[in-house]
């Protein structure tokens, strides 16, 4: 527990001091982190067995936050906007990739058909950690950022029930039609309305409380947590997915229309990011010692095409029929890093016992590796490639620089004397569609784009004023 402990304080405090350094570093942090864990697990500091107790319950935290937070953030305004790629990505893109792997899987390695498909399910999960610094970078082509944002953040939707079915076929747990439906009924059906039912109960809890005595605002932030957990803990309860249910909490959140705080729905994502992190150090130390015992020319081989081959080649196929500049589908096809949501569902795996678990997992570890070293290093370059505005590329703020700051009513005074101001609405779309109150005259751009925005389309010398939330 010490050691543990220790770790998630280290995880802390890197990744606060080093968040702006890896942020304009040439290559994702990620890297840094599976480093500090292969470290840890060389000198003998932190060795872990797979299925040992910490890192289950991390695993399983870290998955329950990831589901719900990509839930969270889903931007309802870009999927109403662009619904045809959003779809084709997510369900056909993901489907076609998973079965592309398996058969590779099955030829290359011999696996056998359910294991094969396992193994493609496990590895259609495309990883948001890694992805992090290309949706941030404001030099990434916008259809680029729609389409990874989407693939990254909702297809473990579509992977986790695919793993979770193929367990239990390869447990035996389907052998007859009323099987079936027993573990049908649960998983599929009862574990989304309870998700549903858990965060709509919260939901209205947090509203009511707000209007009758108030809500102090640090413990806003910690309410999704909570809502996470409770949602994952009544549907286990019931004998069905809690992973299931936390995302379909999160999905209830994201179109609700609720004037939520924004601290509600950052401190969740910041929890969830933190514990992906911790995650990759613990993949570091523990988890890649049984993928380079199994390290060879077939899964070497295995992984080059699952990365090169199987996903590009459906992306580009998929988005052929759309106007997208072809370089844009090539930078899309590309990054598709397979990363922490893989290496959690083939711990499910292990953790269920089915047969061929564990040359599962191992193979899984050897083909994020490589997506780890590959992604991070290659993930800036090609954002310069792919940027069509170098142009619109910031000038480095002063260290010490101070941002002026204006007051409403000023603002106010401004705009009913009829004096020249660009006014902008940086709030997230989510809180936009929330809210669709602004400022008269005011245009919204979202935070991730409003800075190359304005510096692409400098506008007449007026003051700029922001606001948000």
């Amino acid at each position: 527990m010490d050691l543990i402990l220790g770790v998630v304080g280290l995880v802390i405090l890197l990744s606060a001091l080093l968040s702006r350094a890896m942020e304009r570093g040439p290559f994702s942090s990620v890297i840094l982190f599976v480093a500090i864990g292969l470290g840890l697990g060389q000198l003998g500091i932190l060795r872990l067995a797979p299925d040992a107790e910490p890192i289950v319950l991390i695993g399983m935290v870290t998955l329950t936050l990831t589901l719900f937070a990509s839930a969270i953030n889903m931007q309802t305004e870009q999927l109403r906007e662009h619904w045809g790629v959003s779809l084709t990505v997510l369900g056909p893109g993901t489907i076609l990739t998973a079965l592309a792997i398996a058969a590779l899987a099955r030829w290359l390695l011999g696996l056998d058909v359910i294991g094969a498909l396992l193994l493609g399910a496990i590895l259609s999960s495309t990883d948001p950690v890694l992805l992090r610094d290309v949706l941030r970078d404001t030099r990434t082509p916008q259809p680029v950022r729609q389409i990874l944002s989407v693939e990254s953040g909702l297809n473990d939707a579509v992977a986790v029930p695919a793993v979770l079915l193929l367990i239990a076929l390869a447990g035996g747990q389907l052998t007859s039609s009323m099987t079936a439906v027993g573990f049908a009924v649960p998983v599929f059906v009862l574990s989304p309305i309870v998700g549903v039912l858990v965060a709509w109960a919260a939901l209205r809890a947090m509203a009511y409380a707000e209007r009758v005595v108030g809500v102090r605002r640090d413990y806003q932030s910690l309410y999704s947590l909570g809502v996470a957990f409770a949602a994952f803990a009544a549907a286990q309860a019931l004998g069905g997915s809690g992973l299931i249910a936390a995302f379909a909490a999160g999905l209830t959140i994201a179109v609700s229309d609720l004037d939520l705080c924004e601290c509600f729905l950052e401190y969740g994502e910041t929890t969830a990011e933190l514990f992906m992190l911790l995650t990759f150090v613990l993949f570091g130390s523990t988890l890649v010692r049984p993928a380079l015992a199994t390290l060879d020319g077939r899964t070497l081989a295995f992984a080059a095409l699952v990365l090169l081959i199987c996903r590009p080649a459906v992306l580009l196929l998929l988005l052929g029929r759309f106007r997208i500049p072809l370089r844009d589908k090539l930078f899309a096809a590309w990054h598709g890093p397979r990363g922490l949501g893989s290496i959690l569902l083939a711990l499910l795996v292990v953790l269920s016992g089915a047969p061929g678990a564990a040359e599962i997992f191992a193979v899984t570890g050897v083909v994020v590796l490589a997506s780890v070293l590959l992604h991070g290093i290659l993930g800036t370059p090609l954002v310069v490639w792919a940027s069509r505005a170098p142009e619109a590329e910031l000038v480095p703020e002063p260290r010490h620089a101070r941002v002026p700051r204006i007051s409403a009513g000023e603002l106010a005074r401004m705009i009913e004397r009829g004096d020249p101001v660009l006014v902008v609405d940086v709030r997230q779309p989510g809180a936009l569609a929330r809210d669709p109150r602004r400022i008269p005259a005011a245009v919204h751009y979202p935070p991730g784009d409003a800075a190359a925005r304005i510096a692409a389309s400098p506008p007449p010398p007026v003051p700029i004023v922001l606001y948000c939330a």
